[in-house]
């Protein structure tokens, strides 16, 4: 997630066996989606390119549990639907 923050303040990063999921609220910038970024953090997470997903998560916020925590399972689903 440091690395994403890095890249693209507001984004969360979500994973499980099969890769990770970056979601990118509405309000940041467009280039996550960027070939180049994606590729840096697969190298970085040690994943091939394709197990590694962005997806917006639209409007200007991340979605959140009834604790205030990133809900990382709409993270996830966003990415894999």
């Amino acid at each position: 997630e440091a690395l994403v923050a890095d890249e693209v303040p507001g984004a969360v990063v979500a994973g499980d066996d099969d890769g990770l999921v970056v979601g990118v609220p509405g309000t940041a910038p467009n280039h996550v989606t960027d070939a180049e970024v994606i590729e840096r953090l697969a190298a970085v997470a040690g994943l091939p390119r394709s197990a590694v997903v962005a997806v917006s998560l639209g409007g200007d916020l991340v979605p959140r549990t009834r604790s205030g925590k990133v809900d990382h399972g709409a993270v996830l689903a966003a990415g894999r639907s």
